[in-house]
């Protein structure tokens, strides 16, 4: 049996190499309807990861290891951060499901290349890759680097974590790269993590995600680095059973804000108004959406009440995707300007 089973693996990752390229993204989909990896942990199989850190910390060779495969991620030279958000979606046959990871710039890169006031305010645009949300948040940090009280890894982390709130730490786990380093100076990660808790920053940091880490080598020959791509995912689905979801971003919408934009939307909104439902972000099918709508006008008279039936269905059965900004994106989709300007008082 245990032949059989490896017999078949074998096949599935001969498939995929030939599916990435001659057969196409549709043949991996169907190879990962086969091997699913704990569907409870990962509904559907899928599993999203946004990787944040410094420059030069080897954030994109990380990006790399948990895909098990090189040159998934370009990595920076020595002289120039990259300034590129780089995304990537595949099915890994070692990890039994299908990834999504996002690499985007650090916040230091972010300041220089777009100049934002507020450099992390441009951060928000990658979460919308990872709708609903990502199931770790992995944030990379130098173990080569000397820890200081004013280290400014340390400085980074601040400004991330009061960007994105307090609950980010709750879905963050420290990937501490560059192990090949420091491998030879601390004999176990935990004595590394014992010496750099004596400065108060690192040790803050720890506490913050509740002891989570894990340690990498990105220089280690790849039957190494996809041992450690499956103990990082792994650790991936403990926290994941932990916390109960994936982070959200940007927060939910208060019942009461949401409730209110509603009925704007229904008293305001006449003709047009169907394929404003029809273009709402998260309907199952088009068959469902279709259903919905027809349900609507079978059982309410005014157009009023069509809509906020329609609005109410759609809440509660994509509540992910219940938010202003997917509301004012699709009015603008719909070109309706007027509505569209009517609802952004809410956004202020």
């Amino acid at each position: 049996m245990l032949f059989l089973v490896s017999k078949f693996r074998s096949t599935l990752e001969i498939l995929q190499l030939k599916s990435e390229s001659q057969l196409g993204i549709k043949f991996r989909g169907f190879i990962s309807c086969f091997i699913v990896s704990d569907p409870e942990v990962f509904p559907g199989g899928r599993c999203r990861l946004l990787l944040l850190g410094s420059n030069y910390c080897g954030k994109s060779s990380v990006g790399n290891t948990i895909m098990c495969k090189p040159d998934v991620f370009p990595v920076a030279s020595v002289s120039s951060g990259s300034n590129r958000v780089n995304v990537n979606e595949k099915f890994v046959v070692d990890h039994s499901c299908r990834l999504t990871v996002v690499d985007p710039p650090s916040p230091n890169n972010m300041r220089s290349a777009y100049g934002v006031p507020d450099i992390l305010l441009d951060l928000n645009r990658f979460m919308g890759v990872l709708h609903p949300g990502p199931h770790a948040v992995l944030y990379c940090l130098s173990s080569a680097r000397r820890f200081t009280p004013e280290d400014a890894q340390a400085r980074e982390y601040q400004q991330v974590k009061e960007h994105f709130g307090e609950d980010l730490v709750k879905h963050m786990i420290i990937v501490f790269t560059h192990w090949d380093r420091m491998g030879e100076y601390f004999p176990t990660p935990e004595s590394f993590i014992n010496e750099i808790q004596r400065v108060d920053s690192m040790k803050a940091l720890l506490e913050d995600v509740d002891g989570r880490y894990v340690m990498l080598n990105n220089k280690a020959d790849w039957p190494d680095r996809i041992q450690q791509s499956k103990r990082l995912v792994a650790e991936v689905k403990k926290l994941v059973e932990k916390s109960g979801g994936v982070f959200r971003w940007p927060p939910p919408e208060p019942e009461d804000l949401i409730t209110r934009v509603f009925f704007e939307l229904s008293t305001k909104m006449g003709s047009g108004w169907r394929d404003f439902i029809s273009f709402l972000p998260g309907w199952s099918s088009r068959e469902r959406m279709l259903a919905v709508i027809d349900q609507a006008r079978e059982d309410e008279k005014t157009v009023s009440n069509q809509i906020n039936a329609c609005l109410i269905v759609w809440s509660k059965e994509c509540p992910n995707y219940v938010s202003l900004r997917n509301i004012l994106e699709t009015l603008e989709k719909c070109n309706m300007r007027n509505l569209q300007m009517v609802l952004q008082k809410y956004s202020v």
